[in-house]
């Protein structure tokens, strides 16, 4: 009850005061959208404002680059893996909030291409009224330039993950003419020790592929970031420790049609979940690889490198679409 007493309070006190120097501050105002031409003039206005906010955002994008600010992967050498840098989104609104308040600050705002204030305006009157212009000019630029930068991000992510399944796709295109010289040619009647080769080679591409599953058990509590791994190939048996982004972590499901392959754009071995998706930027590109805690999840699911080389090892071929994960909330 006092809670709502006080912020009532504070909110009746807020309205009386806005409602005071507004009516203070309006009596100067001058509207200068009359017609035709003054909206021209709003819109060449709003137009240079968009301008400036993606030249703020490339500047941004390149002054986080150069400071090595901008959510890289770096490789951590004690665990072998990629780790996850802090995302650079904080840095990036705030340069971009400081060059368009300097911007607005120096001349270019919108609020004055359809409102003046009176010859007669107090030069108190004149100071409030420009620092409100340049606020909304700067957070309308500052605001542009987050969704540019935004927008270059989903654009870079959807073209790693396509050089990550055009790479892994070619890759195995040419392991596999490799290892079986004969599938680049179709079937062909040879005699001799040749004939025999071929035979066998033929023969193990055209054998059944086999299935595998692998069961991820993660408790219902969404700030868990660990669970259990269990994967079963005959007499081997794998259960193990794994772990999560928990502020990225994807829906239980069964996840078929998944593949062991290599992620590309980090050229690390991998199993890929073609059906699941991010929960942070939307794209489907969730992997099960190696590491040793959430920080090398990536969004990712990540197991123990030597647990990770085991069940590596145990599925084949690659790029098969023959794995199935199975993540459960128990």
């Amino acid at each position: 009850m006092r809670y709502l007493v006080k912020h009532g309070i504070i909110l009746v006190l807020v309205a009386l005061l806005s409602g005071w120097g507004g009516y203070w501050l309006s009596t100067e105002l001058v509207f200068k959208v009359t017609g035709s031409a003054g909206l021209d003039g709003f819109w060449s206005r709003f137009q240079v404002l968009f301008i400036v906010a993606v030249l703020i955002e490339r500047s941004v994008e390149t002054y986080l680059n150069v400071t090595g600010q901008n959510g890289q992967v770096v490789f951590d050498q004690a665990n072998e893996t990629y780790v996850k840098v802090s995302s650079a989104s904080k840095e990036a609104q705030t340069a971009a909030l400081v060059l368009s308040v300097l911007v607005a600050m120096c001349g270019l705002r919108i609020l004055e291409s359809v409102v003046d204030l009176k010859g007669s305006a107090t030069l108190l009157q004149e100071a409030v009224w420009n620092g409100v212009d340049i606020i909304v000019s700067a957070g309308l630029m500052a605001g542009g330039s987050e969704l540019f930068h935004k927008l270059a991000s989903v654009i870079t992510t959807g073209l790693d993950r396509i050089r990550d399944n055009v790479g892994s796709a070619q890759g195995e295109a040419l392991r596999t003419r490799a290892a079986h010289p004969l599938a680049a040619f179709g079937a062909q009647a040879t005699t001799g020790a040749d004939g025999q080769a071929g035979a066998a080679n033929l023969a193990a591409l055209s054998a059944p592929i086999r299935n595998y599953t692998i069961t991820i058990e993660r408790p219902k509590d969404p700030q868990a970031e660990q669970g259990i791994l269990r994967f079963v190939d005959g007499g081997m048996q794998i259960v193990t420790q794994c772990w999560w982004d928990k502020n990225n972590r994807i829906d239980p499901s069964s996840y078929a049609r998944c593949s062991k392959t290599h992620m590309a754009r980090l050229g690390i071995p991998a199993i890929y979940l073609p059906d699941a998706v991010s929960k942070v930027t939307g794209e489907k590109a969730i992997f099960l690889h190696h590491g040793s805690s959430p920080q090398n999840s990536l969004g990712c699911l990540a197991v123990s490198k030597a647990d990770f080389d085991v069940l590596w090892a145990h599925i084949t071929p690659q790029n098969a679409q023959n794995v199935t994960v199975v993540i459960k909330d128990v």
